[in-house]
């Protein structure tokens, strides 16, 4: 059973909204790390006596100033490492529940196609330009969350797509302002009685919603 109801749209635009605002935190959090990491290491070699600790070492000085320049060296390195082993555990762990999530179905089935595109009219859904409706004939079935990351393989998370806006959408996580407009469209093409909800993800069993906002 799908994290995602076909219950309340602000329901499911709140859960969506965590994913992708945790990710996108994650990723920033290690891009300042590694500008961090890299401003202290150019801080080491211009503020401490590491370097002339190594020369003097390596030229039978002995490794006493090069064990008083370690301290300092820790200082300044020490927390954009942490800060990095940190991101990149979270990150590890992300992964792998999104193995866990993934769908043994990897493509629609012919029927879901079938009544995918039907029920678009054959026309692309996904977004182009400033947030418009690709013109485009519907060719395919998007994961709208991406099966890699754990979307499920039904309906509720199946969104008619041409192959150009099915390759350049990959298998990035859309935003809950996407998530929102595509629901709006839809309400003025979807047959009448057809949930215009977006997007399902596959739960791991034993785990509340709290928990899966927590780690997207």
């Amino acid at each position: 059973m799908g994290s995602w109801s076909w219950g309340a749209s602000g329901e499911c635009m709140s859960e969506l909204g965590m994913i992708y605002w945790s990710r996108r935190v994650t990723l920033w959090a290690f891009v300042a790390a590694l500008a961090w990491l890299a401003y202290a290491v150019v801080s080491v070699l211009l503020t401490t006596g590491l370097l002339p600790g190594m020369r003097l070492m390596l030229t039978g000085g002995g490794p006493d100033p090069l064990l008083q320049a370690a301290w300092p060296v820790l200082g300044w390195l020490g927390p954009p490492l942490l800060v990095l082993v940190t991101v990149g555990v979270a990150a590890r762990i992300r992964r792998s529940r999104d193995l866990r999530r993934r769908d043994p179905l990897r493509t629609f089935p012919k029927e879901q196609r079938r009544e995918g595109l039907a029920r678009a009219g054959g026309q692309c859904e996904l977004e182009v330009g400033r947030h418009g409706r690709c013109p485009n004939p519907a060719t395919t079935g998007d994961h709208f969350f991406p099966w890699k990351k754990g979307g499920a393989t039904v309906m509720a998370n199946f969104a008619a797509a041409c192959r150009n806006c099915d390759r350049r959408k990959g298998t990035s996580i859309p935003s809950p302002q996407s998530q929102q407009r595509l629901e709006e469209r839809r309400r003025s093409y979807f047959p009448p009685g057809v949930p215009v909800q977006a997007g399902e993800r596959n739960e791991i069993s034993g785990r509340t919603h709290t928990a899966a906002w927590l780690m997207g």
